[in-house]
């Protein structure tokens, strides 16, 4: 919900990439940053702050377009910090965790229709990051 980061560095960096929309551009940020330069990244834990959540998205029920961000954000941070193999690796590993999922949630409808749904995001966007790459 926050972060504060000298102006100077965030020039030095190159800001946020551009290529992440939204769901990861911090972490990949934070990332270079950490590689490109000597700065200390401190998390602050007693800081009070009013984070208005949701506000990019309204609703509390599942949102495909929201889940497909976060998927592709994360997918494109990995690729460029550790490699086309673990962009590959995090795609397997939500699907599978999504699987896991939805038998651990067999009995509550509302939670196993929740990660059906993301599990199918996960599956179309790995078939499609696969069929790009080749």
């Amino acid at each position: 919900a926050d972060m504060f980061v000298r102006r100077e560095v965030f020039d030095l960096i190159g800001g946020f990439d551009e290529d992440i929309f939204m769901y990861a551009e911090e972490t990949e940020f934070q990332f270079r940053m950490k590689k490109q330069t000597n700065y200390e990244i401190y998390s602050v834990p007693d800081a009070k702050l009013i984070h208005l959540e949701g506000q990019s998205f309204s609703g509390k029920k599942f949102n495909e377009k929201r889940h497909r961000l976060l998927l592709t954000g994360t997918s494109v941070f990995m690729k460029k910090s550790y490699g086309e193999k673990a962009a590959q690796d995090y795609f397997n590993l939500t699907v599978k965790s999504y699987k896991k999922f939805i038998a651990v949630f067999w009995f509550m409808k509302g939670k196993r229709e929740v990660f059906k749904a993301k599990l199918n995001t996960a599956k179309t966007l790995r078939e499609a990051y696969m069929e790009k790459k080749q």
